[in-house]
């Protein structure tokens, strides 16, 4: 279990490095007495993203491990295509993002409705989610117990949420003095990270392409 909770730093902290939930948390903190409402937004994100995942792990474990034990002979070859994939979608990255929708800011600032504000938030980033995919892949591998598993799944949520805490811890610091450097950082994130995704991706493709060839040249050289 400690060697999938180290596997799952890495990809949480790179999930957590969202522009959607972070200018949405900006706008949040800057609105009058944001504190209630800002909690209950990060709340919502855990809430959604973790039920989310272990949706996604009960329903689809079974099918992964079955689809892994029936390709076991082609699993480098989807390796190597899966590797294809990741690199033509990081290289097209930063036009899907221009074009990408934006979700609108809330006519009520209630902290229920920022609660679903955040639900909303997560659950719309799910189908782009590929660090968490592969977290919860890796998840599911380790057959951990339902218990270990939405303790694991809580982990990387709270990762996953690090960044807005600090926000938050921002502005309770620098109270409105905050708006500033909140602004700046909001800019940042904006402009920065579909760079910093793009280049990941792109990279895990390609180690993905050279780790399923020199188990595929290691495979023919055995028989």
């Amino acid at each position: 279990m400690n060697t999938v909770l180290i596997y799952l730093i890495p990809l949480a902290a790179i999930d957590s490095l969202n522009p959607t939930t972070t200018a949405l948390h900006i706008y949040l903190l800057m609105t009058p007495k944001p504190l209630v409402r800002s909690i209950t937004f990060i709340l919502g994100i855990i809430a959604g993203y973790w039920t989310a995942g272990l949706l996604i792990a009960l329903g689809f474990s079974k099918v992964i491990v079955n689809a892994i034990n029936s390709a076991e002979k082609f699993i480098y070859v989807i390796q190597f295509f899966i590797g294809i994939v990741l690199i033509i979608i990081g290289f097209t990255l930063n036009q899907s993002f221009g074009k990408q929708a934006t979700i609108k800011h809330p006519k009520s600032l209630k902290p229920m409705s920022t609660f679903v504000l955040g639900v909303v938030a997560t659950l719309w980033d799910i189908p782009t989610a590929l660090p968490y995919i592969i977290a919860i892949e890796r998840i599911i591998e380790a057959k951990l117990s339902l218990l270990k598993l939405m303790g694991v799944l809580g982990f990387y949520n709270l990762i996953f949420v690090l960044p807005l805490i600090v926000l938050l811890w921002i502005y309770i610091m620098m109270g409105n003095k905050s708006a500033v450097l909140l602004e700046r950082i909001n800019r940042q994130m904006a402009k920065w990270y579909p760079k910093i995704l793009q280049v990941l991706m792109v990279c895990f493709g390609l180690l993905l392409i050279v780790d399923s060839t020199i188990h595929g040249f290691n495979r023919l050289l055995q028989q």
